[in-house]
């Protein structure tokens, strides 16, 4: 709803009602607006099941108050010089209420009026580059195109005339990029101009927003799983232990580990004396030996037992002890013959 009054004089009065009221130069009109005639319809704020709503408009036309006046309805700091017979005269006219808004109003306007291309301005900058066809032309041939292809172009000429709003909005209140324009730059002219500059918002690439809950509770939940898994293991074998639960549970879990299977490999070879050889991390004795790779077949290598370790051993010292014998019968420096015996003999 808005109120509206001539500000010249009238030639009469008319009715009251909800979108005008007229008055004579030099006198108060009230305007009043009543719900219980269902001329308006107030807003939810302002509704009231348990009484009547009226609204009332004060317009005071060509009065001076003879001094400023703090009252809400009838606000008046505007100071005025008037030539009396006596003199001049400083009066003060009603304030008007719209001013902030008209200014902040007039400030942006003036920006978006000599800013924003049309359509029209759009195409002759662009040119074809303005067609989202073109991303389905290839070397004079046109892609598929959709039967409503001139709604998708007009449509994304008028999503570009919107980022170029955007755009605008934000050079008003920052400035233009080139210090050559500055000459021309029109700064704010008052409180409310400035407010509007410093109260703009826009995403930026050179930020990046997230939510602190959420990632609180991200690493808050993730943490506690994780530090339930590294626990979970150690609490679940205490229990059993404690409880002499799942004894075979908890003796296969152990034994499938890695180390455990490296030791009954080798114990089933006949190597090692073992301890904690029902824990994560079973031992042998100190110094004693593990089985070795038999790679007597490449394509099948495994663990050589502790007889084919012997034999093989048996087999290397009587091979020595021939070869042995051979270079004394056919060497004829005896200190060869005294460090090839020194090999056999030990």
């Amino acid at each position: 709803m808005t109120y509206e009054y001539p500000a010249d004089p009238p030639l009469e009065l008319m009715d009251r009602n909800f979108s005008s009221a007229l008055s004579k130069p030099g006198q108060v009109l009230i305007a009043q607006v009543t719900s219980m005639r269902v001329i308006f319809m107030p807003i939810p704020d302002l509704q009231s099941p348990m009484a009547d709503i009226s609204l009332f408009f004060l317009s005071a036309n060509d009065i001076d108050f003879v001094e400023p006046t703090d009252d809400s309805w009838y606000a008046a700091h505007v100071p005025l010089n008037v030539n009396a017979p006596g003199g001049n005269l400083s009066v003060y006219l009603r304030d008007d209420p719209t001013k902030k808004q008209k200014s902040l109003i007039s400030w942006f306007s003036t920006a978006i009026a000599y800013s924003v291309p049309n359509l029209k301005l759009i195409v002759e900058i662009l040119g074809r580059s303005s067609l989202t066809s073109r991303y389905k032309l290839e070397g004079g041939n046109q892609g598929p195109l959709p039967s409503n292809q001139w709604e998708l172009e007009v449509q994304y000429w008028f999503s570009t005339a919107l980022a170029n709003l955007q755009m605008i909005m934000v050079d008003t209140a920052t400035g233009p990029t080139d210090a050559n324009l500055t000459p021309w730059l029109h700064r704010p002219q008052n409180r409310e101009e400035r407010l509007a500059c410093r109260s703009q918002k826009i995403r930026s690439d050179s930020f990046a927003s997230f939510s602190t809950l959420g990632l609180v509770i991200l690493l808050s939940v993730g943490g506690l799983i994780i530090i339930i898994s590294f626990f979970l293991e150690f609490l679940v074998e205490w229990i059993q232990r404690r409880k002499n639960l799942g004894i075979y549970q908890r003796l296969e879990w152990v034994t499938n580990d890695t180390l455990q299977l490296q030791r009954l490999a080798h114990e089933e070879l006949g190597f090692g004396t073992w301890s904690r050889t029902a824990e994560d991390h079973p031992v042998t004795a100190p110094g004693e030996q593990l089985a070795t790779l038999d790679i007597s077949d490449p394509n099948h290598p495994k663990l050589a037992s502790l007889a084919a370790k012997s034999e093989a051993s048996s087999q290397e010292e009587s091979g020595n002890n021939g070869s042995t014998e051979s270079i004394e019968e056919g060497a004829p420096a005896a200190g060869i013959n005294h460090t090839v015996t020194a090999m056999s003999s030990g």
